[in-house]
């Protein structure tokens, strides 16, 4: 007994708390570190719904682990402490039981089911907090038991009246613990497993849903064609019926996959909705006199989307940013240029990339087969931004009917000089008045300008060629600006200017910027949709884009403001103030502020370098710098040049 006491002496003052306390620092970090990611990333993710249950699995495993261990050591001080792991832990384990709850509307069948499958509930953001508690009571009950047998087999050890039985018991109940927090610890691997392996089921569902819709392009023409294509297909598309019973389209809906077909869509608004039947009839007159055939009217659409509406993280989800483009397609992107390829190159080029929205309608203007747009998210770090592309296929007839135009509008810009009646010989067209005044007059009674009725004359001078295509003027005699062509039997209707070269200016609130076709284009050459999506580059190859960022200045007679930089995309911001674009394409900072306006249109250094301001430079095609715009008294005023 005397060996047994000294012994018991020796081991009791040999203790060391320091590797108990360094163990639940590490602990309580390693809790906090998990809360901080699992709420940037994965919280409000319905896609995630694996990695909560991973989650869960590694936090209860590290519950049984610590009872475990606080069995194995039989000491009262890492007994105390496992007080505070299970209080911690069980904290981190609420805010993602209540989280699941939110994904599942805590359903145990709903929880459950996510084992054999990759399905996304449909859930309400609901969840039961006293099953929450109910559940965290049961393991605090569990795991409370095995520190009570350690705590109590200590205290029999240190009254000295412990047994074999006891030290049987110790041992059994370590044993259970420890089986059981390895078959958690497993279940955690599997669950993040299978996030891994549903994120990709997701992307592989909309890959599926994308080429048959693309299937659908090609294959339907009318709406009877996306019915039988429908009813042939894999995917489990559901019926849309009116209030009278009558077919009106398709849709599928399965997690992040989304269609609709459009199989009776609304014609779109006209003057007749808003207008009375006499008035309807004056415009009509008059639109027919001016050669502008009717309206054509679209026969069915059919869209894919990405369904994004179930995530409330948006773009930040990690489940949808698989089906995101990032900046490696906004690269791949630009490189094409749409004018000068065909409808079906540039359809095969945008496939490539995996699109947000894709879409295709079939309408009756009896010139177009098809019309598909492209919509791409794209996102670069935080930065984002949709780029759209459309593609339009048209058919021989168009073609054709271009064709006449075109020939058409050689000889006009070749003989524009003439007067009317003698273009109309180069052309071998036949002049036609068109006589609406009485139109005219009648709908300036309807208005109240009675008076002014009377002494209303409207005429038009339509030309019609023998192949049946007809022009108008833009004026009586010559300069002409521009010209209409038109075939009413074809519905085909389209203006060109007659110095047109392709090249336009295009305004917003925040840039000016030259077009060529529509586009927009970089020092590069490279092609983009939008002004602001066109990146300047530095002469060590970094980029900087436009920003615009909305601030609150609380006040609420001034409201919000809008302030704009050009940025890295990272840390680097400046005022749009200080970004110039020097003359060989490249972004200059004008920090100190020491570039001054000049006359014709550029900002000089004090060194005569001459520099354009970045909101206002514009690149050609072919990568060329644009002249500036040489700004009026009211710009340069506005503007504090």
């Amino acid at each position: 007994e005397q060996v047994r006491d000294d012994f018991a002496k020796i081991h009791n003052d040999g203790y060391n708390p320091a590797f108990d306390i360094v163990t639940l620092l590490l602990h309580m970090g390693i809790l906090a570190g998990g809360w901080y990611l699992m709420k940037v990333f994965v919280f409000n993710d319905s896609g995630m719904m694996s990695t909560h249950l991973a989650a869960v699995c590694i936090a209860l495993s590290l519950m049984l682990f610590d009872v475990f261990m606080t069995l194995k050591r039989k000491l009262l001080v890492p007994t105390i402490f496992s007080f505070f792991r299970l209080g911690a832990t069980g904290a981190f384990l609420y805010i993602v039981f209540v989280e699941l709850g939110k994904l599942s509307d805590s359903s145990l069948v709903t929880v459950l089911q996510d084992f054999y499958r990759s399905q996304i509930p449909n859930q309400s953001n609901y969840y039961n907090k006293e099953q929450i508690i109910t559940a965290l009571t049961v393991i605090a009950a569990v795991m409370l038991c095995g520190i009570l047998i350690s705590l109590i087999i200590w205290m029999k050890k240190r009254l000295r009246v412990n047994n074999r039985t006891d030290n049987m018991v110790r041992r059994k109940a370590a044993g259970i613990y420890r089986y059981f927090a390895v078959t958690l610890l497993c279940f955690a691997v599997f669950f993040g497993v299978k996030q891994f392996i549903d994120r990709n089921a997701y992307k592989s569902e909309y890959l599926n849903a994308f080429e048959t819709v693309q299937q659908m392009s090609e294959n339907c023409k009318t709406a009877e064609d996306v019915t039988e294509f429908i009813r042939a297909c894999d995917l489990d598309f559901k019926e849309s019926r009116n209030n009278s019973g009558e077919l009106t389209g398709y849709s599928y809906l399965s997690n992040y996959t989304q269609i609709e077909c459009d199989l009776t869509p609304e014609p779109a608004p006209s003057l007749a909705a808003a207008l009375d039947p006499e008035t309807d009839e004056i415009l009509n007159n008059v639109m027919l006199g001016t050669g502008v055939p009717p309206q054509s009217r679209e026969l069915f659409s059919v869209t894919l989307t990405v369904n994004k509406y179930i995530v409330k993280k948006g773009n930040s989800s990690l489940t949808l940013s698989q089906l995101w483009a990032d900046e490696e397609d906004e690269v791949y992107l630009s490189e094409l240029t749409p004018f000068k390829v065909s409808a079906g190159e540039a359809y095969d080029y945008y496939r490539n990339i995996l699109p947000k929205n894709f879409s295709f309608a079939v309408d009756n203007s009896g010139l177009v087969d098809k019309t598909c747009y492209f919509t791409f998210y794209i996102i670069d770090g935080d930065f984002s931004y949709e780029e759209s592309r459309e593609v339009v296929f048209y058919n021989q007839k168009y073609r054709d009917l271009v064709a006449r135009k075109n020939q058409l509008l050689s000889v006009i810009r070749k003989h524009k000089d003439l007067m009317p009646y003698e273009l109309s010989k180069k052309t071998k067209a036949k002049a036609r008045i068109i006589d609406y005044s009485d139109d005219v007059r009648r709908l300036y009674k309807k208005l109240g300008f009675g008076t002014l009725a009377d002494d209303v004359e409207v005429t038009i001078t339509r030309y019609m060629t023998r192949s049946g295509m007809c022009y108008v003027l833009d004026k009586e005699k010559p300069p002409y600006t521009a010209v209409y062509f038109f075939d009413t039997k074809n519905r085909f209707f389209t203006s060109d200017l007659l110095n047109d070269d392709g090249v336009g200016t295009e305004e917003t609130e925040h840039t000016r910027s030259l077009t060529i076709q529509g586009y927009h284009f970089d020092r590069y050459g490279k092609c983009y949709s939008s002004a602001e999506h066109v990146p300047f580059y530095t002469r060590d190859g970094r980029k900087y884009y436009f920003r615009s960022v909305k601030r609150s200045t609380g006040d609420p007679n001034i409201g919000d403001i809008k302030e704009k930089y050009y940025t890295d995309r990272k840390n680097s911001w400046y005022p749009e103030s200080q970004c110039y674009v020097d003359e060989d394409g490249y972004i200059y900072f004008n920090i100190d502020g020491s570039l001054k306006y000049d006359e014709k249109g550029y900002f000089k250094s004090p060194s005569g370098k001459r520099y354009i301001k970045a909101t206002e430079t514009s690149w050609y095609d072919d990568g060329t710098l644009a002249a500036p715009q040489r700004k009026t008294k009211l710009q340069k005023a506005l503007s504090g040049d």
